[in-house]
């Protein structure tokens, strides 16, 4: 931020936001419309994030951060709803009558089993290897995006995803098919 956002947040916490609005607003906007599906979605997200970062105000003392700060909510927030929307119809979807097999049922245990283990292996990833995964393959930024994003290297992004992606399939094999069964 300016020098004059540094001397308005000393002395206004509401004229420090209102100057952050103004300078961050509208490149958190154009981000969130790029991932929301819909203009209203990406403005409820831009509000969350500022309420968000406001009651966070006691950590963001340093205004060079503020944008960071911004952006790393703004993704986190999209990154929640991404996933509530995709979870939630596996969930509640009713069954068709073709799925109702024996056949059919193992899968959709089998898929919950693999969900389930996936949002548990993505979340205790280290955080760096969660936001490039995140980033990189489930919202499929692409890694220049997330570079300038994070403050990253493209180098950086790469391995990052490239690492998480090692962690995940390995900490899922058990539960993918293989081929080695037949054989065995």
């Amino acid at each position: 931020m300016t020098g004059a956002a540094t001397q308005t947040m000393e002395l206004d916490a509401s004229s420090f936001w209102r100057l952050a609005y103004e300078e961050h607003g509208p490149d958190l906007l154009a981000f969130l419309r790029s991932r929301a599906p819909r203009r209203d979605d990406a403005e409820e997200l831009l509000q969350e994030t500022f309420v968000r970062a406001m009651r966070a105000t006691s950590g963001l003392r340093d205004p060079a951060k503020v944008r960071s700060y911004l952006f790393t909510t703004a993704c986190n927030l999209v990154r929640n709803q991404l996933r509530r929307d995709r979870v939630t119809p596996l969930v509640t979807e009713p069954c068709s009558e073709e799925t109702r097999g024996a056949e059919s049922a193992d899968a959709r245990v089998r898929m919950r089993q693999l969900l389930e283990r996936l949002t548990t292996v993505v979340e205790a990833l280290p955080e760096g290897q969660r936001r490039a995964f995140e980033l990189g393959v489930i919202e499929r930024v692409p890694y220049r995006q997330i570079a300038h994003q994070t403050g990253w290297s493209v180098a950086k992004v790469k391995v990052s995803v490239y690492r998480a992606r090692r962690r995940v399939v390995d900490a899922l094999a058990e539960l993918l098919p293989s081929g080695s069964e037949e054989t065995a």
